[in-house]
């Protein structure tokens, strides 16, 4: 779905484009965030009154679009069992641990 969607990645060549595939892949989404949808169509500004707490909802929001675009790649076999074997393993520490106190 990503890679059907085409975006203009310049400002001065309308003809320098990319998927949003790519767009992503390649970490081209870097700025700062200050509107975001929601249902009262504020940017920001209009709901953080101080710049720290304007900072605080960027960070949170790349960390929301961070979740997002891990979220949208399956993991692969080799990564599952890693993750597997690093639980088991996990498991297995804490279970010494409990046997250690005994």
């Amino acid at each position: 779905l990503l890679s059907t969607h085409s975006l203009i990645t310049s400002n001065y060549n309308e003809s320098s484009r990319m998927t949003i595939y790519d767009y992503f892949m390649r970490q081209q989404y870097k700025g700062d965030i200050y509107k975001v949808y929601n249902l009262q169509n504020q940017n920001i500004m209009n709901y953080c009154t101080t710049p720290e707490e304007i900072a605080a909802e960027q960070a949170r929001l790349e960390k929301e679009l961070d979740m997002m675009l891990n979220g949208l790649w399956e993991e692969s076999h080799k990564e599952a069992i890693e993750r597997e074997n690093a639980a088991k393993e996990e498991e297995n520490q804490k279970k010494s641990k409990k046997e250690g106190r005994k």
